[in-house]
C-alpha cells in the first residue's frame, strides 16, 4: 500500500509542481515530482556518453529524460530507481527516435541550471502498462 508524506524542502515546498502530462518545450523553469523507474547509461555518436531515465509522476504518466556525461555527478548520481525526486530547471524538447521509452510527445533534458532535490514522498507503486502479448507479435503498438 502506498504512503504519503509530504515534501518538506524550504526551496521546493515554494514553487508548484506541474504534472508530467502538462511539459511543454517552453516550461524550462518548471519542477516536477517523479519517481524514477528505470535508468542506463549510453553512447551515441554525436553526443558522447548520456544517463538515460524513465520518470513517472503521482498520477502513473511517464517521461524520458537525458543526462549528458557533464551532468552525471553533480544531478545524475541523485536519481536512483525507485526513489521520489524534485526536478526543476530543465529543457524539454520533442521526443524522438526509433525507439521511444515513453508515449509522451516530450522529453526532459538536463542542463546546467537542472536541480534535482530529495522528496520525502513515499509510494510503491511500480507504473507498469502491460499490453496483451498478441499487440507486440502483430506489431500494433
Amino acid at each position: 500500500m502506498a504512503s504519503k508524506a509530504l515534501n518538506n524542502t524550504a526551496n521546493d515546498s515554494k514553487q508548484q509542481i506541474t504534472g508530467i502530462s502538462d511539459l511543454k518545450p517552453k516550461h524550462t523553469t518548471k519542477m516536477v515530482h517523479v519517481k524514477v523507474l528505470h535508468s542506463w547509461s549510453q553512447n551515441i555518436n554525436h553526443g558522447g556518453e548520456t544517463m538515460e531515465f524513465v520518470l513517472a509522476d503521482e498520477n502513473g504518466h511517464k517521461i524520458h529524460a537525458s543526462c549528458k556525461k557533464t551532468y552525471f555527478e553533480s544531478k545524475g548520481r541523485l536519481l536512483l530507481v525507485g526513489v521520489w525526486r524534485n526536478i526543476r530547471n530543465f529543457q524539454v524538447r520533442p521526443a524522438g527516435g526509433a525507439y521511444r521509452t515513453t508515449n509522451h510527445i516530450y522529453e526532459i533534458s538536463f542542463n546546467q541550471a537542472t536541480v534535482v532535490t530529495r522528496s520525502n514522498f513515499m509510494n510503491d507503486e511500480l507504473y507498469l502498462n502491460l499490453v496483451d502479448f498478441q499487440s507486440v507479435l502483430s506489431e500494433t503498438l
